[in-house]
């Protein structure tokens, strides 16, 4: 393991992983979404290429319930969305190599992961979406995993604060970063879209983390699809530490 990692928090991936109650998903979860630094362990019975297979359920998926997942996929993401790949030995970032096949230049020097094609340098962020300031980010910009997955290099913009004339509740709600809220919205004027009666009343919104989503439900007749996923040393802004095999 390497020696920058050796004090951090271990998180031991092995044969069990898959099963629910090992907790290894739901302690990689909670790495993720808050930045933790952790040592994830990989043992020898794990096999990797096991999960990066495309899981599938036989069944009607509406008796499945609605608490099903693939945690598979679950455990896929959080291997390797923010994490070095230590088990050469060497610690890769992959999003680097990857920022790097689109047009990014390997960093010489000085804090950041990569430099974009205008020479600026930046991280390539593998956490859960937040509005960094490049104050917080030692003045560098910051692509999202997300982004090079897309196949761009655009950073993100910096964050604003919302504005509008907003109430005080309006303005908690819209300023929400991450994490469990619930919005409850008055009664909104009849427009185009709205449901059959001519309004939407009283929609109460329940927003929650799940595996790598922000799942939006309704109390009333709609559901909303799920939004962007919303999964930290040179860590990177808040980068969790490298998966790697035990010496």
């Amino acid at each position: 393991m390497p020696t920058a990692w050796r004090d951090a928090p271990a998180v031991t991936v092995g044969p069990d992983a898959l099963n629910a109650t090992s907790g290894v998903v739901e302690a990689l979860h909670q790495a993720w979404s808050r930045r933790t630094g952790v040592a994830v362990i990989l043992l020898d019975g794990f096999d990797p290429a096991a999960v990066r297979q495309a899981p599938s359920r036989p069944g009607e998926p509406w008796m499945l319930g609605a608490r099903f997942e693939f945690l598979e996929d679950r455990l896929q993401f959080l291997l390797w969305a923010n994490n070095y790949d230590a088990r050469a030995g060497v610690p890769t970032w992959w999003w680097s190599r990857k920022a790097e096949r689109l047009g990014a230049r390997p960093l010489s020097s000085g804090p950041g992961d990569v430099t974009l094609p205008d020479g600026t340098a930046a991280w390539v962020d593998g956490g859960p979406r937040a509005p960094l300031r490049a104050a917080d980010l030692e003045a560098c910009a910051l692509v999202h995993r997300e982004t090079v997955e897309r196949g761009q290099l655009r950073p993100a913009p910096e964050p604003t604060a919302p504005g509008g004339g907003l109430a005080q509740d309006q303005l908690a709600a819209v300023a929400h970063l991450s994490g469990p809220a619930r919005i409850i919205a008055p009664p909104v004027q009849a427009r185009p879209g709205c449901s059959p009666n001519g309004s939407v009343t009283w929609w109460s919104v329940a927003v929650g983390s799940a595996a790598s989503s922000w799942p939006w439900r309704t109390t009333k007749r709609r559901r909303r699809s799920s939004t962007r996923a919303a999964p930290t040393s040179r860590r990177g802004p808040g980068r969790s530490t490298p998966s790697a095999t035990p010496s």
